[in-house]
C-alpha cells in the first residue's frame, strides 16, 4: 500500500501509481463500457495484449494475440490456453472460458472471467514481505495443491512463475489460489507431440539441471515424467522467489558440508557456462552502447569480458545454487515460519540434479 506521502508526489496518482503507467486513470469508457490495458511493455513488443473491461458491476479480461514476426506462435499457443481452461473449467482453479474468437488468420482473443485476489508480482513491493510472512505456509500447501491437482486432470502449466498465482486473501477458509495463465499449457492425454517438444524446449531454457543432464551424459527420456520434474523445479523457484528477500552468509550444518561441497563441485561448470551466456548478451549490449568510457573493455574481447565476468558473480552464484541445502536456514533469517517437511520438500525441487527431484506434490499435500 501507498503511503501518504507517495500519494502526495507530482510523479504518482490518486491510485498509487506512477502517473504514466496507471491503468486506471488511463481507463476509457464507450457505450458503457469501461476498459482498462493492463499490457505491458514487453508483451505488447510481442504482439500480445490484456484488455480489462467492465459494465454494470460485472467484469472480463480480454488476452488479445497477432502474429509476431511472421510466426503464427502466439495464436497457436491461446488456442492451447483455451483448450486447458476447457479441460480444467470443473476444477475451480482456473478461469472459466466466456469466449474464444479467430480474425482471419493473424489475430484472437480469449475472454474469460475476472477472479478476485492479486498475482505477488503485481503486489505492492512494501506488501510483499508481510504478504510472505503472514501466508507462507498456505502459500506452498495451496498452490502446490493446485498444480497437483491440475496434474491429475493431465495438464502441466509448464510456464509457472510468480504470475501464475492469483492469491485472495480474502477467502472464507484458507488462503485462496487460483491459476493463470496457461499459454505453454501441455494437455498429457493428448497425442501432440509439438506441444510436448515446447513444453520441454521451454524448460530446457530456463533450467539449469538440463545443463548437469548433458555434461554428465545422464539419458533423460524426454515424457510427461520429465515435465513432472521440470515443473516442480519451477514452482519452488516460484516459492523461493515469494519467500525469499534476503540471502545473508549463512553457516552450513556440518552434516551437509562434504554433501554440499561434492555438490558445488558438480555444478561449477554448469554455472561458468550460464554465466558466460550472460556474459555473452551483456558484451553485445556494451558494444551496442558505444560509451566511450566502453572502449577499452570492447577492446579487450569477448573472452577477457567473460572471464571478469565469471571471477565478479561465481561466489553469488554457488551461493544461490546452494539453496537447496539451506533453504531451511534461509527461511529462518528472513523471518519465514514454515514447516520443516515443506521447506525440505522445497530444498528437493531446487535441486540442479533432475533425477533427485520428487516424482509429484504427492508428498508436499500429504502433510
Amino acid at each position: 500500500m501507498t503511503t501518504p506521502e507517495q500519494r502526495s508526489s507530482p510523479d504518482m496518482c490518486d491510485h498509487g501509481n506512477f502517473r504514466n503507467n496507471c491503468n486506471k486513470c488511463s481507463a476509457s469508457t464507450v457505450m458503457g463500457i469501461k476498459r482498462e490495458d493492463y499490457t505491458g511493455d514487453i508483451q505488447l513488443t510481442r504482439g500480445k495484449q490484456n484488455i480489462r473491461y467492465e459494465r454494470d458491476g460485472e467484469s472480463a479480461f480480454a488476452k488479445i494475440v497477432t502474429t509476431h514476426d511472421g510466426s503464427r506462435e502466439n495464436l497457436t499457443r491461446l488456442k492451447r490456453e483455451k483448450h486447458a481452461l476447457d479441460k480444467l473449467r470443473d476444477t475451480g482453479i482456473v478461469p472459466k472460458v466466456i469466449s474464444f474468437k479467430e480474425y482471419g488468420e493473424d489475430k484472437a482473443r480469449l475472454l474469460l472471467e475476472e477472479l478476485p485476489g492479486e498475482s505477488f508480482d503485481h503486489m505492492p513491493w512494501q506488501e510483499r514481505a508481510k504478504f510472505a510472512k503472514q501466508h507462507a505456509q498456505e502459500i506452498v500447501s495451496e498452490t502446490g495443491k493446485s498444480l497437483h491437482k491440475i496434474h491429475n486432470s493431465g495438464v502441466f502449466v509448464v510456464d509457472v512463475n510468480v504470475g501464475t498465482f492469483l492469491f485472495d486473501a480474502e477467502a472464507d477458509d484458507a488462503l485462496g489460489v487460483h491459476v493463470l495463465d496457461l499459454e505453454l499449457a501441455h494437455d498429457a492425454d493428448s497425442d501432440d507431440e509439438e506441444s510436448l517438444r515446447d513444453s520441454i524446449d521451454h524448460f530446457k531454457r530456463n533450467d539449469l539441471g538440463f545443463t548437469l543432464a548433458k555434461q554428465e551424459g545422464t539419458t533423460l527420456p524426454e515424457d510427461e515424467e520429465l515435465l513432472m520434474k521440470a515443473e516442480l523445479y519451477r514452482w519452488a523457484k516460484t516459492m523461493k522467489k515469494i519467500l525469499i528477500h534476503r540471502y545473508p552468509e549463512l553457516e552450513i550444518p556440518t552434516s551437509k558440508q562434504e554433501q554440499l561441497e561434492a555438490y558445488l563441485e558438480r555444478i561449477r561448470p554448469v554455472l561458468e557456462e550460464d554465466l558466460i551466456r550472460k556474459a555473452g548478451g551483456l558484451f553485445k549490449r556494451v558494444q551496442a552502447r558505444g560509451n566511450e568510457q566502453d572502449v577499452n573493455v570492447i577492446a579487450r574481447g569477448l573472452e577477457d569480458f567473460s572471464s571478469n565476468y565469471i571471477k565478479k558473480n561465481i561466489d553469488n552464484a554457488l551461493n544461490g545454487a546452494s539453496s537447496d541445502f539451506n533453504f531451511t536456514e534461509l527461511c529462518e533469517a528472513n523471518g519465514i515460519d514454515l514447516p520443516v517437511q515443506y521447506s525440505e520438500f522445497i530444498s528437493q525441487c531446487l535441486s540442479m540434479d533432475i533425477d533427485s527431484r520428487p516424482d509429484s506434490f504427492e508428498e508436499l499435500i500429504q502433510q
